[in-house]
């Protein structure tokens, strides 16, 4: 799904306001339909479940593109720092 319009589908798709909880949250894009999410200082994986739910919610919500309505979907993988790895490279593996 690298094509133009797929990424601008997924752009549109993923709101920074409907995912970000606090002000130093980030939403990036890595490349072609690939995203992160880092959510600072949480302390109960609810409360990043919740997020990812909120995310999850917005994207099986169908979208129209050109003339065909598109939905989109996602795989999500949770990693915690330092527990799960102490740089950028090993937390997004």
């Amino acid at each position: 799904m690298n094509n133009p319009g797929c990424v601008k589908l997924n752009q549109a798709a993923i709101d920074p306001h409907a995912v970000n909880e606090k002000p130093d949250d980030v939403l990036a894009r890595l490349e072609g339909d690939q995203f992160v999410i880092v959510l600072n200082n949480f302390s109960r994986l609810d409360d990043v479940i919740a997020v990812i739910q909120r995310l999850l919610k917005r994207l099986s919500t169908p979208m129209q593109y050109n003339t065909q309505s598109v939905v989109l979907t996602a795989s999500v993988g949770v990693a915690q720092y330092p527990k799960d790895g102490e740089d950028a490279e090993t937390l997004l593996k």
